[in-house]
């Protein structure tokens, strides 16, 4: 079940929705797309994960690199050429205004020539820059919270499954428009995490302007259940709460498992090769952690 692409890479957020939020963003021209592989390379200036196989015109990922969290956009044109939009996102007590914007205006200026000579983009063009801040608040798509609010089935706070999703992007002003791999949908940084509100286009009824929503997706943050399963929760716990589980997804480093006794809930394990060991729980039960969630309706 496992949105392909739409990744948290060495996830981190600092915990809490009141911390001031700080952004920069620059835009670049490329004249061939690049792979979600290069792409973090280029912006983290090292090596991630293993490569990915062949180019692909459209994705989003999101990287972490100290405080904060790179997003990456790639979307085709209609006249073929590719626009690639990079944001450097941190919240926290700290910030200091004049520090990140040197940092990120660094990152930008190396963008270009890193782009055409190791991503094969053959022309890249820096089209400019832009930066935002503001305090941080406890409200979260129109609602107030004490406390953040409970992951439950089918929803998470205002957030829910078949809502219409052009009303609920309408209450969610800090939320960012995204669109990847057959999904189209925003997201928001909130509760130190990310959150992810999306719509399947394979599916009627859907576009760009809104539909139904199909999954939400929670990465990292201080999010739980009523039970107090959340990210950092281990398999051992998990189980011991929730029962036995099963691992859905076999690709990649990140799986989801979902239980029987939470139906609609899948939570996110980030381990290589974890498939290959039949008895999941006993060999990883105290090491392996949640490091995110996604939310379905049920299938039979």
């Amino acid at each position: 079940m496992i949105l392909k692409l739409m990744l948290v890479l060495g996830a981190g957020i600092v915990s809490s929705a009141c911390l001031p939020f700080w952004q920069a963003t620059s835009k670049f021209d490329l004249a061939a797309p690049i792979t979600p592989y290069c792409a973090r390379t280029v912006v983290l200036g090292r090596p991630g994960d293993p490569p990915d196989r062949g180019g692909m015109y459209g994705f989003s990922i999101v990287v972490q690199e100290g405080m904060g969290y790179w997003e990456v956009e790639q979307r085709r044109r209609a006249d073929s050429t590719v626009e690639l939009k990079v944001t450097y996102v941190t919240t926290g007590s700290s910030i200091n205004h004049d520090s990140l914007l040197q940092f990120t205006n660094h990152r930008f200026e190396s963008l270009p020539a890193a782009l055409s000579d190791q991503c094969s983009a053959h022309a890249a063009t820096r089209l400019g820059s832009s930066w935002t801040s503001f305090p941080g608040s406890d409200v979260f798509c129109g609602h107030d919270y004490a406390r953040p609010p409970s992951i439950e089935v089918g929803r998470v706070g205002p957030l829910s499954l078949g809502a219409d999703r052009a009303r609920l992007r309408r209450l969610c002003p800090e939320a960012r428009d995204t669109a990847v791999d057959g999904y189209v949908g925003f997201r928001i940084f909130a509760f130190g995490g990310l959150i992810e509100v999306l719509s399947d286009l394979t599916k009627p009824n859907r576009d760009s302007l809104g539909g139904p929503v199909d999954a939400i997706g929670i990465w990292e943050g201080s999010l739980r259940t009523a039970d107090g399963i959340g990210v950092g929760t281990s398999l051992k716990e998990l189980e011991r709460i929730w029962g036995s589980l099963r691992v859905n997804d076999c690709q990649g480093g990140v799986h989801d498992a979902s239980a029987p006794a939470r139906p609609g809930i899948y939570v996110l394990l980030q381990r290589d090769g974890l498939c290959s060991h039949p008895r999941v729980a006993e060999v990883y039960s105290d090491s392996l952690r949640i490091v995110g969630f996604e939310l379905f309706a049920p299938t039979d």
